[in-house]
């Protein structure tokens, strides 16, 4: 078997088992609490203002329209939270880019998920922050998200790369061991949970086994 076909092997055998355990944490995150992840997520943005990590109007804070399942964080500009907020949308072509959202309803957009389809594009150093769904996250901060690759493709860019970027997950679908990792698969800088703020790295796995073996 040459490189080539063994390099192929090897990436089937990590989708196949990708979507052996997004059918699992699809089920573990029944038992995420939304309230609590809300919390988490506007605390941390708070310490971050207070650490000087973030400046309050001096960037939008990338968040997402919540499929099933998923916290639903559109409610961050409430409680005299002035957060300016950014969307994102499908371009068609399998990118991601981000618009501006001022809290009005919205059209889909080729995905089928409300987005913000016009008004001038963002630029990654007008985001201060990214807040992205998951299914699960390791202690790496590998994430397992749908398998479409928006976001995969979107933090490829080195510009994109550079903001910072949080996954929001239940803390039932954070793996103590790592998930399998594709090529594409950047690490985030941490995850958003009921339980807080973990930065990836501040943790490590107890034991050199995978997602696959613990589930």
């Amino acid at each position: 078997m040459n490189q080539a076909s063994n390099d192929n092997s090897q990436n089937d055998n990590s989708q196949e088992a990708k979507q052996r355990l997004r059918r699992h944490f699809r089920i573990k995150r029944r038992q995420r609490d939304d309230c609590l992840i809300q919390a988490a997520v506007e605390h941390m943005l708070e310490g971050m203002i207070a650490r000087g990590a973030l400046i309050r109007g001096g960037g939008h804070i990338g968040i997402y329209w919540p499929l099933p399942g998923e916290t639903d964080l559109r409610s961050l500009p409430t409680a005299g939270k002035s957060w300016p907020l950014a969307l994102p949308c499908s371009d068609g072509a399998g990118g991601l880019t981000y618009r501006p959202w001022d809290g009005d309803p919205l059209p889909p957009d080729s995905c089928g998920i409300p987005a913000p389809q016009t008004g001038r594009l963002l630029m990654p150093q007008e985001i201060q922050i990214l807040l992205v769904p998951a299914l699960a996250v390791d202690l790496h901060g590998v994430r397992l998200g749908y398998g479409g690759g928006y976001y995969d493709r979107l933090r490829a860019d080195p510009d994109w790369k550079g903001v910072r970027a949080m996954v929001v997950v239940a803390q039932a679908c954070i793996s103590p061991v790592d998930l399998p990792r594709s090529a594409w698969d950047l690490p985030f800088d941490g995850w958003v949970s009921e339980r807080g703020v973990q930065w990836s790295g501040e943790s490590k796995p107890a034991a050199p086994t995978t997602a696959e073996d613990w589930c």
